[in-house]
């Protein structure tokens, strides 16, 4: 899991070396939010990963749930990194999950703005751009669709 992979399947945690558990080695200091849950409490240990190639576009549709095996969000919403639809920032800001949902471009304002890498600590492209999951500014499909970095550059 992590930039560029795969995001864990619900209820797995992504740990900072890149793979998913339930255990508190996981779950705890270092794990990675926006490709997994992140929590304090112990859990069982069970080693699954999954990966999201392409939208998944023969899922239902739903207003409430989304992810992998789940649903798509309705037209108009986002779909957050704990697989729930809705429209704020809370579900269309930081972890949104392109492939299930709409990721509306909530660009962070910390950092500058370039027309070439974007990122956490790098930059949020220009606007019109997209931030693609490898952390470049394009208007393609391949900047914009799946993984696009709704933080630091336009999604659709």
């Amino acid at each position: 899991c992590g930039v560029g992979v795969a995001r864990c399947a619900p209820g797995l945690c992504c740990s900072k070396y890149g793979y998913c558990d339930t255990s508190a080695d996981h779950c705890g200091s270092g794990c990675q939010s926006e490709f997994g849950e992140c929590t304090g409490s112990t859990y069982t240990t069970t080693t699954t990963t999954t990966a999201i190639t392409s939208k998944e576009t023969d899922l239902p549709i739903s207003t409430y749930r989304c992810g992998a095996g789940v649903a798509r969000c309705a037209p108009g919403l986002c779909c957050s990194q704990y697989g729930y639809c809705g429209s704020n920032e809370k579900y269309c800001g930081k972890g949104c999950q392109s492939e299930f949902g709409e990721c509306k471009s909530i660009k962070r304002t910390d950092l500058p703005v370039s027309d070439g890498k974007c990122g956490d600590n790098v930059a949020v492209c220009r606007d019109g751009y997209c931030c693609s999951k490898y952390g470049y500014c394009g208007q393609t499909s391949e900047y914009c669709g799946t993984g696009c970095q709704s933080e630091f550059g336009d999604c659709y």
